[in-house]
């Protein structure tokens, strides 16, 4: 048997290396076909304006200084402009300014206090962060600096939390059993004060999932669930009591809404079609956020009237988990392929987004 050169073992490694490239190259060929036949699929109405890219959130530099972000999950501002974002991968909160210049981080992995094990969602006010430590069964309590302060145990996992202008903690648990409401409220000592709103889906095989909702809270304290697979709002008084609801229409939102009721009903799926991917309020409604097949951001007056639609279509691969609207200014976080919060401005005039 021949020895093989070295040279030959180069042309070996590079033409594997070739053939793994190949490969990676045709399947994200694929990808963005798919994408591509989502998008002709679902387009913008011919109303909806585009967003027109602006900036990033944190600067370039900060990954040469290794306050870099992996995974952020949300992010919010405070009063004074600057954007706190949570990572939920490096077990970190981050402190930025509005130039996405590096403050400050807080928290780091560990079981002790002030450590994070699964960090999942924050809320905040003028005076200290809340964060939910679903697998600590724990909110931590930092300064507006990220200096921890205290931290208190919760008997569940809460999956969003969201803050009245009065320091109660609105907070939405992991449900444990089909009877558990979606929402408990809780005061800033960590005492749960009392619970509400029932799940609207499922049935006795399956009823966990498709009642996973997100959250939020306006200025008259009243209680906003979007739920994660239906294209359903809910409104509610900081008592409980259920104000509106509102079920949203258009062409995705109803096809995943078809698709998740067909699932749902086998016990064994797993397979799930996200119709909402966040809430947020505003002084004349509240936005939704549509993240698939390409980032949409719907707007609604305070009856559910839909006032606003806004979209981008970055690339096949880009994934929105947060977002937020301040001055007609759009900000969204995603998490992919580039961990940092975008920011848009909508264009002058409606365009139509076209695939070929």
């Amino acid at each position: 048997m021949k020895k093989i050169t070295l040279i030959g073992r180069l042309i070996l490694v590079f033409a594997c290396l070739g053939a793994i490239f190949n490969i990676q190259l045709a399947g994200q060929e694929d990808k963005v076909a798919e994408w591509k036949k989502w998008i002709k699929k679902y387009p913008p109405s011919t109303q909806a304006k585009e967003l027109s890219l602006l900036s990033s959130i944190p600067a370039s530099n900060l990954k040469n200084d290794e306050n870099y972000l992996w995974g952020p999950r949300q992010f919010l501002f405070d009063d004074n402009g600057d954007v706190f974002i949570l990572d939920n991968k490096l077990r970190r909160l981050f402190k930025i300014n509005s130039k996405g210049d590096f403050i400050k981080k807080g928290g780091r992995e560990g079981q002790g206090p002030g450590e994070f094990q699964n960090p999942i969602c924050f809320c905040m006010n003028d005076k200290a962060v809340f964060v939910s430590d679903t697998s600590k069964f724990e909110i931590l309590v930092f300064d507006k600096d990220l200096v921890f302060k205290k931290s208190f145990k919760t008997t569940k996992s809460y999956m969003a939390i969201a803050i009245s202008k009065y320091g109660l903690l609105i907070a939405t648990p992991f449900r444990m059993t089909r009877e558990s409401p979606l929402v408990d409220v809780i005061d800033e000592s960590g005492k749960l004060l009392y619970s509400f709103a029932d799940g609207l889906y499922g049935n006795k095989t399956s009823w966990n999932i498709n009642n996973f909702v997100f959250i939020d809270v306006n200025e008259k304290d009243e209680i906003l669930l979007a739920y994660w697979h239906y294209p359903t709002i809910c409104k509610y008084d900081i008592k409980g009591n259920l104000l509106a609801r509102y079920e949203i229409h258009n062409n995705y939102m109803d096809y995943a809404k078809k698709q998740n009721d067909e699932r749902f009903s086998d016990p064994d799926n797993r397979i799930s079609y996200q119709a909402i991917s966040g809430i947020h309020s505003s002084a004349k409604g509240f936005f939704i956020l549509l993240s698939v097949p390409y980032t949409r951001i719907l707007e609604f007056d305070e009856s559910g009237k839909p006032i606003g639609d806004y979209w981008t279509a970055r690339s096949f691969d880009y994934r929105a988990v947060d977002f937020t609207v301040k001055g007609g200014v759009f900000f969204i976080l995603s998490d992919a392929p580039n961990a940092q919060v975008d920011v848009f401005r909508p264009k002058e005039s409606s365009s139509r987004l076209i695939a070929n």
